[in-house]
């Protein structure tokens, strides 16, 4: 806390029951306010590589991020303290966003995984409101396949990557 009793402003610790929360809703309430949620506890998930070197573990690195626009930890919405919670986030990213992104834009090919090139997210109507999350998304798993050393956990994310492929087709 801070002085005068206000709560102090930054990352949210996630918890297994905001996933359980954001995945209900995700499928019968068609949220955009939970899939956004879960891709930026995605994309903090992808960046706590950089949160540990930003606590003090590479100073230049430090000093250079600070320069260009904030720290990455001052930047993420979600901070993961639980190795259950992040394992749960990244099991339910890898093997569901695509079904999510789908089931938000009512696209009635999503539920078929074997054949994403008859998707087309642009013919959506809410396509311009998710396209900055979906393209969020993608960034973070670039980000997070950049720094695996699994071959069998690459080979997962590529595999997912492929499901996703028709939300990154829209980008230049």
């Amino acid at each position: 806390e801070v002085e005068g009793g206000e709560a102090e402003v930054g990352p949210r610790v996630l918890t297994t029951k905001m996933l359980n929360e954001w995945s209900k809703t995700l499928i019968s309430a068609n949220s955009y306010k939970s899939l956004r949620d879960l891709v930026r506890a995605f994309e903090s998930a992808c960046h706590l590589d950089d949160v540990e070197d930003m606590r003090g573990k590479d100073k230049a690195k430090k000093t250079a991020k600070r320069v260009k626009g904030g720290d990455a930890a001052s930047q993420l919405k979600f901070r993961i303290v639980s190795g259950q919670v992040f394992e749960r986030l990244m099991r339910m990213c890898v093997t569901k966003m695509h079904v999510y992104f789908g089931i938000y834009l009512q696209l009635k090919e999503h539920v078929d995984t074997n054949a994403p090139r008859k998707i087309n997210p642009q013919l959506s109507a809410r396509w311009k409101r998710v396209a900055l999350v979906a393209k969020g998304y993608v960034k973070a798993m670039t980000n997070f396949v950049e720094t695996l050393t699994d071959p069998s956990m690459v080979h997962l994310l590529l595999r997912h990557t492929e499901r996703m492929m028709p939300y990154v087709r829209p980008f230049p």
